[in-house]
């Protein structure tokens, strides 16, 4: 019965926003109607269409901001969208986790009552599918385990991923009949990959690692074969994030290995090259696509290489998702003309140092890595203490500036005397960090002196062979003049 209150205000929304009323059916399939009331305690809500999410890179991946027409508590939205299966954003409604994408088909209408964290609709399987997925973000809700960076917590972490992907299965099971089996199968996929994204704890327990009873070698390399992975075609393009786990899963496998010595080879290399041993198809292109673009912040020597991968490609995605990470980052490109202010208040451009190496530095505060390369950074920086020739900068990807102030003030990071850029809270967002795919940090970039990218992905100095290495590609970049 409660679906008759909430009916009528999206009517009487419809009315007063001079848009058609909402029918049970008829819906136009190329969009999603969402309508409700929110209780407005954290500010008015927002819905973003995550686009592109078959693209398989996050940074590639936009989410648009949808129109909302609101009044008093009362809200609605048409997403216009051009894919049968559509990722959803919430933030500020209630029951969604804003952290979490929310499937929908075209044509789907729901109604959402942030007051009472109901969702109705007129029609079974959207409210449904939108139920199933809140039940399972219930599963995954659970208090924090303690002792993070240790065995301990590391084991624990995938036993809990373990049961709570079961619990999870059976959910799903329970709505056979309500939900058609090819979106309970994306479902399932994706609840996999949430409860499964733990390569991170595995990674950091390395150096405590008991070879005998928790080998997080031996954990990712049964995480990257695991056969809930071996789903369709026609399933795994349908969830925004599997490509994403497969490539990173074989990546923490590598570097692990490498880490013990057993690669003669880059991690990286290693990784491609068992990709394309072991899949193929548009598999294979999706996930070669990934892992180089992943790479090239990991490996100078990766970017030589691509424009033969490029070419190899068959997917026109895959390929043109890669030629544009590769036209970013290729050295003679012209840089990115940026505009970021410092803790002064006073804006840099890029013009504003034609003539000049520059040096920028990608961080953000609480980066364990940013941290670790300061002191050879300093090293870097002492070798040119008179060379007027090359400028260092460092640019911040913190997103709120108070943030990004506390860690200037730390010392941790930076000097104070450096010059200290900041994205203007956009963060990873900001046209700069998109452009060059910096995802993660410590970023190093190298600009020559006329302007253009001399290396997007130089040595980052954590160790004396490394800092070595970056000197001496500052002094190529320093002699070298480009056509």
């Amino acid at each position: 019965m409660k679906i008759l209150p909430l009916l009528l205000t999206c009517l009487i929304w419809s009315i007063n926003c001079g848009i058609m009323p909402l029918q049970a059916s008829g819906l136009p399939n190329d969009s999603i109607v969402i309508c409700g009331r929110t209780a407005m305690i954290s500010g008015a809500p927002s819905i973003f269409l995550v686009e592109d999410y078959q693209a398989a890179v996050p940074l590639t991946q936009k989410e648009r901001s949808l129109p909302i027409r609101l009044i008093a508590d009362s809200f609605y939205v048409s997403v216009p969208v051009k894919n049968r299966i559509n990722y959803i954003r919430f933030r500020n409604l209630k029951p969604f986790r804003s952290i979490n994408n929310y499937l929908l088909s075209a044509g789907d209408s729901v109604h959402i009552d942030g007051v009472t964290n109901a969702v109705l609709t007129t029609s079974i399987e959207p409210v449904k599918l939108l139920e199933c997925q809140l039940k399972l973000d219930s599963i995954n809700a659970l208090d924090p385990i303690a002792g993070r960076d240790t065995v301990t917590y590391s084991k624990r972490l995938l036993r809990r991923a373990e049961l709570n992907f079961e619990r999870g299965k059976h959910l799903i099971r329970e709505y056979r009949g309500d939900i058609g089996d090819n979106l309970l199968d994306v479902l399932e996929i994706n609840f996999f990959l949430r409860t499964h994204s733990i390569f991170y704890a595995v990674w950091k327990s390395d150096g405590l690692a008991d070879s005998n009873k928790f080998d997080p070698v031996r954990v990712l390399a049964k995480l990257a074969h695991d056969v809930n992975l071996e789903v369709d075609e026609t399933v795994w393009l349908l969830s925004d994030k599997y490509i994403e786990y497969r490539a990173f899963v074989l990546m923490g496998y590598f570097e692990l290995l490498s880490k013990r010595g057993k690669l003669t080879n880059s991690p990286y290399k290693e990784a491609y090259e068992y990709v394309q041993k072991n899949f193929d198809g548009l598999l294979k292109d999706r996930i070669t696509s990934y892992l180089l673009i992943k790479s090239i912040q990991r490996d100078p020597h990766i970017v030589p290489q691509l424009p033969k991968v490029i070419n190899s490609l068959s997917d026109s995605l895959a390929k043109h998702t890669l030629l544009n990470a590769y036209e970013s980052v290729k050295p003679g490109e012209k840089a990115f003309s940026f505009n970021l202010s410092d803790d002064k208040g006073r804006r840099h451009c890029l013009s504003d140092y034609k003539g000049k190496v520059v040096i920028m530095k990608f961080w953000f505060t609480g980066c364990l890595g940013c941290a670790e390369i300061k002191e050879n950074m300093g090293i870097v920086k002492q070798a040119y203490k008179e060379d007027k020739e090359v400028l260092f900068l460092n640019v911040n990807m913190s997103k709120k500036r108070d943030v990004w102030l506390s860690g200037l003030a730390s010392g941790k990071y930076t000097d104070k005397d450096e010059i200290n850029l900041f994205t203007d809270g956009e963060g990873i967002e900001h046209p700069l960090v998109k452009h060059y795919q910096f995802a993660s940090a410590p970023q190093l970039l190298i600009i020559d002196k006329r302007g253009n990218v001399f290396s997007a992905n130089p040595p980052l100095p954590y160790t004396e062979e490394q800092t070595e290495e970056l000197i001496k590609f500052i002094n190529d970049a320093r002699k070298k003049e480009r056509n």
